[in-house]
């Protein structure tokens, strides 16, 4: 079952220069299951605008979208407060009571906004949840990413606008086994920042200040983070902070 409303933009910001996350405030109880859409009327267009929903709470939804045409230009300009017709509830969403205990869970590029939701109803169940994301290329990553495997994963992609030939470091060893895991962290014996708390204990899902999921020792240690790429949204947000601070530090 569908309801069309209207919504309150909350918030309306760039994640990469194509990319954009809305937050929306409004009545979300026909959003029953992750992997549900929204349908979006934009004034002047026949055509709604369909956007899978990202997270979503009693009061509000967050979209991810990239700015492809028309339509979604025009929604990456509304300002806070803009008014909007929604269409929500559609789509049959992911089933969540599935009994597979070690959920994979594989998306790329704009399709991976719905499974943000979807890993936090699995984990919220005590499921076991691995994610697989795919993105064309390093800049395009809108995640924080705090793990070293997909730093090592970024660092391991072409840049297909570099003009200069630029050496890719590839991620050493061979993947483990998914019969018989390492104990600890699965990448500890490839990863080159472990120490013996990787290789001796399973790091548990802790959730960033972003509102992002990461399962690694060390995801909010800042000390840490500055081996982020120097591509990644990780970096100039820990950059930001840090410029921020200095600021404030002068002020005071």
């Amino acid at each position: 079952m569908y309801k069309r409303g209207i919504y309150t933009v909350v918030a309306n910001e760039p994640l990469t220069q194509s990319v954009w996350r809305m937050v929306l405030e409004g009545d979300t109880q026909y959003i029953t299951r992750p992997g549900q859409f929204v349908n979006i009327e934009i004034e002047g267009l026949f055509l709604r605008r369909p956007i899978s929903v990202c997270d979503y709470d009693e009061k509000t939804l967050a979209l991810i979208y990239k700015v492809v045409g028309e339509g979604t230009e025009r929604m990456s300009r509304m300002p806070r407060g803009t008014k909007l017709d929604l269409l929500t509830g559609l789509g049959n969403g992911f089933d969540t009571e599935v009994a597979a205990q070690h959920p994979l869970l594989v998306g790329g590029g704009v399709g991976v906004p719905p499974l943000y939701n979807l890993a936090k109803c699995l984990l919220s169940k005590g499921r076991k949840v691995s994610v697989v994301l795919g993105f064309n290329t390093a800049e395009e990553i809108f995640y924080d990413s705090r793990h070293p495997y997909t730093w090592g994963l970024i660092r391991s992609i072409p840049d297909h606008g570099q003009t200069e030939k630029k050496e890719l470091t590839p991620i050493a060893g061979n993947p483990p086994s998914l019969v018989n895991l390492p104990s600890g962290c699965p990448f500890a014996p490839r990863c080159p920042y472990a120490v013996d708390i990787c290789h001796e204990q399973a790091p548990e899902h802790i959730t960033t200040e972003t509102g992002h999921y990461s399962a690694c020792h060390f995801a909010d240690d800042p000390n840490f983070l500055k081996f982020a790429p120097e591509n990644s949204r990780t970096r100039a947000d820990l950059d930001d902070r840090r410029a921020a601070a200095s600021t404030e530090k002068k002020e005071a």
